[in-house]
């Protein structure tokens, strides 16, 4: 056989068979083009008076300078946070940069600068692989509610998550899911480029790990405190990279205990 039909006919047997998986945790559902509307993630905690934090009001924020603000993008951006644009603009992938190193370093998950994220940017917490692969893998602090892109021991990125809430939800055709992520030792198997809508929501450039389809997708809320129906939720921006970046047949550790760091003396 012509090894190009043999290539298609085996994405389509490995689509189909994914395609007829049973109820998941968030996909389930039909496959959308890209597009740029919508596509902006809010890393803020926008549910009033949640039980996990204080109330953060955007207007109460600590207001930088420019060049301040620049200077915070480039050594979160060395640090492996992707905070956008080093432009000094406190936008969105900003703020999603500072709450995952805020949660890295035990900080308030506001995701505005503060005094206590300048000082902790003088001496941060690293977060430090705790299973040795080649190539490109992934660990995913459920206790931290991180998730750690590696290669071989270097780190590529650190992206915030909200895990599975932990607690039934209500499931648009009747009945009720439990929204808990699965937790040990997992390899992607099967990613979507684009959006991919489910019965639960759009879900952006998902990677599979899980055959209950459980994910690693872009979503446009990435709140700082566990929220998913049982997928890992990123930023939209780093779920183009993710999907481009991690390749079918890493591996995924999904632990929920906290991994280990450390901080350089």
């Amino acid at each position: 056989m012509n090894p190009m039909k043999l290539s298609v006919l085996t994405g389509l047997i490995v689509f189909l068979s994914f395609s007829s998986v049973g109820a998941s945790a968030e996909s389930d559902a039909s496959y959308a083009a890209p597009s740029k509307e919508d596509q902006v993630t809010t890393c803020l905690d926008t549910t009033p008076s949640h039980s996990d934090g204080p109330d953060l009001d955007a207007a109460a924020a600590p207001a930088y300078p420019v060049e301040q603000v620049t200077e915070v993008e480039k050594i979160l951006a060395g640090l492996k946070y992707n905070p956008g644009g080093l432009d000094g603009v406190a936008d969105e992938q900003l703020e999603c940069a500072l709450t995952a190193f805020q949660k890295m370093n035990g900080l308030v998950r506001s995701g505005f600068i503060t005094p206590d994220v300048l000082e902790a940017l003088d001496t941060p917490v690293f977060p430090v692989h705790s299973k040795d692969h080649k190539g490109v893998h992934v660990e995913s602090d459920l206790a931290r509610q991180v998730l750690v892109v590696y290669n071989d021991d270097a780190r590529l990125r650190i992206l915030p998550i909200p895990s599975g809430a932990n607690k039934p939800f209500k499931e648009p055709e009747g009945g009720y899911g439990s929204a808990k992520t699965p937790v040990g030792d997992f390899k992607f198997f099967a990613h979507i480029h684009g959006i991919h809508t489910g019965h639960l929501g759009d879900l952006y450039n998902p990677v599979y790990f899980e055959q209950g389809g459980y994910a690693v997708h872009g979503d446009t809320e990435v709140p700082p405190y566990n929220a998913s129906h049982g997928c890992l939720r990123i930023p939209i921006e780093d779920s183009e990279w993710f999907e481009k970046t991690v390749l079918l047949g890493a591996p995924i550790l999904v632990s929920e205990t906290a991994l280990p760091v450390y901080r350089p003396e």
